[in-house]
């Protein structure tokens, strides 16, 4: 694209602020493509576009770095007093945040990267410690652009060098995407080819070239063949994360909304006459993401539910000048998991108030709360921040959760939390997974008694091993003795009939006194009669 544009350009990034909007789960994500009518397309707005040209978006394989070329204030100044092409860059915090903060120019030392000369579209290695990029007009360029190569050191980028002969050509060599194993890089170039004899400007190729293990530097540039080059425009080309799939920009292929539009093709496994790789027939993308106006400069991050591209529609809100950069995904939406917590007396059953302590054992986070006799329940919504972020965020995690009461003592629980994941359908959004606790405070009492031996076996009394109680039965005999009275009647001399009269010695045989109820005095009627 440099070198297509009169104006000079700059490579731009910018930060995109963490708002919770998506999961950073990448398996819980795919193939964007997948959902068309779901697609979700946002122009990003005055601040990543301006009133000139933004374009060449590309992300880090991990969807946090976005760069971008424009030409706006705050590049490096031509010769001519116009503003260059300079590459930003800048992080998030996740991948399908949509505000963006200032863009940083990645260049603030003189490194090379960016000069008063055209930079055009970078494509950043998956390791983030290489970025390739095209260089224009550059003292030691072969052609008008050429492809460069600058690595990492310490905090800045080092000295940009140019990938030599069998990359670059005396013509326009520019849009460089390289493949995840830092093994292949894919090129537009005007070069020669085999639709292209003469090196016309309008018929741009696809070419590639393969890197040279033993002799370290990159083979000579192939054209990637028929199966995706037409007699007209393909540009742009992005390599997936996997390696195989394929995305490019084209005005040769069929079926096409007009202008540009985008496509995408993998590779088959099989090779042809020439030793390259066959390519699957292009799909067209479909719309919204492609439309009558020009689409270029594609890039998807690894788990592929993102899409940063730049086009010249102007159908969406923010739209600011030539070129914008733009946005699609599928949104998704969270499934929280709400646990709740009642505490309770071991003996009563009732409610008590105790203070809450819910940590996360995976962030360390500490939530406090308190529940009351009036109000029983706590709890706490577990979010798609508290699995943790990659590469550790975990599927389940643990919350230990303490109750305390001054009357009561403390008591705690844990419990286990399963991240129910994400789901694309608006419906499901507002699911909940409820995990309900009870923490029980107090404690029954029970009863512990060590009995030891008893007298009697202490003093040997009796031959046991009895420990506890031991029972002795006493039995007693009151006596009371007959007296040698017989107590009449006043007034009369015969035997009341109170008296018990044997008739016979034999009646008296099992006689015993004891038979007779009450004392001595009830058997020999009162006090008075003995006196």
């Amino acid at each position: 694209m440099a070198a297509v544009a009169e104006n000079e350009l700059v490579l731009y990034g910018a930060v995109i602020n963490t708002t919770v909007t998506a999961d950073d789960d990448e398996d819980t994500r795919g193939d964007i493509l997948e959902d068309p009518k779901r697609i979700r397309i946002l122009n990003l707005g005055k601040i990543i576009n301006h009133s000139g040209l933004d374009y060449g978006p590309t992300i880090s394989a991990d969807g946090k770095t976005l760069y971008f070329v424009s030409n706006r204030a705050g590049s490096r100044i031509t010769r001519d007093g116009d503003f260059s092409h300079d590459f930003w860059s800048a992080r998030k915090e996740n991948n399908l945040d949509t505000v963006f903060s200032l863009p940083v120019n990645i260049d603030t030392v003189d490194a090379g990267v960016n000069t008063i000369f055209n930079e055009g579209v970078a494509t950043i290695a998956a390791d983030r410690q290489t970025l390739f990029f095209t260089g224009c007009n550059r003292p030691d360029g072969l052609g008008d652009c050429d492809l460069y190569v600058a690595d990492v050191e310490g905090d800045r980028w080092g000295k940009p060098r140019n990938l030599g002969r069998n990359v670059n050509s005396e013509f326009w060599d520019s849009q460089p995407t390289i493949s995840p194993d830092k093994q292949r890089i894919y090129f537009t170039s005007n070069r020669p080819s085999p639709t292209n004899p003469d090196g016309d400007g309008r018929d741009m190729d696809i070419w590639y070239c393969d890197w040279d293990d033993d002799l370290a530097e990159w083979k000579p540039a192939k054209n990637l063949g028929p199966d995706i080059n037409t007699d007209k425009m393909e540009v742009s080309p992005f390599i997936a994360a996997d390696g195989n799939t394929l995305f490019f920009s084209s005005d040769g292929h069929k079926p096409n909304l007009g202008g540009l539009d985008f496509y995408r093709t993998r590779r088959t496994g099989q090779k042809d006459r020439e030793g390259r790789d066959r390519w699957a027939k292009p799909e067209q993308l479909p719309a919204p993401i492609n439309t009558p106006e020009d689409e270029q400069f594609i890039t998807l991050p690894a788990s592929g539910d993102v899409l940063y591209f730049s086009s010249r529609r102007t159908d969406l809100p923010g739209y600011q000048g030539d070129l914008d950069i733009f946005m699609a995904f599928i949104p998704r939406y969270f499934r929280a998991v709400n646990i709740i917590v009642n505490v309770i007396d071991e003996c009563t059953q009732s409610a008590v108030p105790a203070k809450i302590t819910f940590k996360n054992m995976k962030t360390g986070k500490v939530t406090n709360s308190e529940v009351t006799t009036s109000s029983t329940e706590s709890n706490i919504i577990v979010t798609n921040d508290d699995y943790g972020t990659k590469p550790n965020r975990s599927e389940t995690i643990q919350y230990t959760v303490t109750a305390s009461s001054a009357a009561y003592g403390s008591q705690d629980v844990v419990v286990d939390v399963t991240d129910p994941g994400v789901t694309t359908n608006p419906g499901e959004a507002g699911t909940t997974t409820e995990i309900r606790k009870t923490i029980v405070l107090g404690r029954r009492p029970t009863l512990a008694w060590e009995a030891e031996f008893p007298d009697a076996v202490k003093k040997g009394k009796v031959k046991d091993s009895w420990k506890g109680l031991l029972t002795e039965e006493r039995a007693s005999i009151k006596i009371y003795p007959p007296l040698p009275y017989v107590f009449f009647d006043l007034k009369s001399s015969e035997i009341p009939s109170r008296y018990i009269l044997f008739k016979s010695p034999s009646q008296t045989a099992n006689f015993d006194d004891e038979r007779i109820p009450g004392g001595t005095l009830d058997k020999y009627y009162h006090v008075l009669n003995v006196l």
